[in-house]
């Protein structure tokens, strides 16, 4: 693996029942997380091992450089804040691997 590459892995099951602001927000946040690096992969390094975009179950396990774990980050930010606007709708939960 290069230099600064960083392991990144999102996983989201289900719908935010009862918040179409909350289901919407979630699905912008991870598409536009799958955009980046889709991109990421045409013009540089990344590497994907998992890659699911259905409705109602996402899963994405990806390694790349500084730039993509930067918009891995700022999506569990915003997934964060989408958890905190709408707490009975979604729910976040974050681990480090080492």
């Amino acid at each position: 693996m290069p230099n600064g590459t960083a392991s990144a892995a999102s996983s989201a099951q289900g719908h935010a029942t009862g918040s179409v602001e909350a289901c919407a927000a979630v699905s912008g946040i991870l598409y536009a997380l799958a955009g980046y690096v889709t991109n990421a992969m045409r013009e540089r390094y990344v590497e994907v091992y998992t890659w699911r975009m259905e409705s109602g179950d996402v899963q994405l396990d990806f390694n790349g450089d500084d730039g993509t774990a930067a918009a891995f980050e700022m999506a569990v930010i915003g997934l964060a804040q989408v958890a905190q606007a709408h707490p009975e709708q979604v729910q976040v939960e974050c681990r480090e691997e080492k």
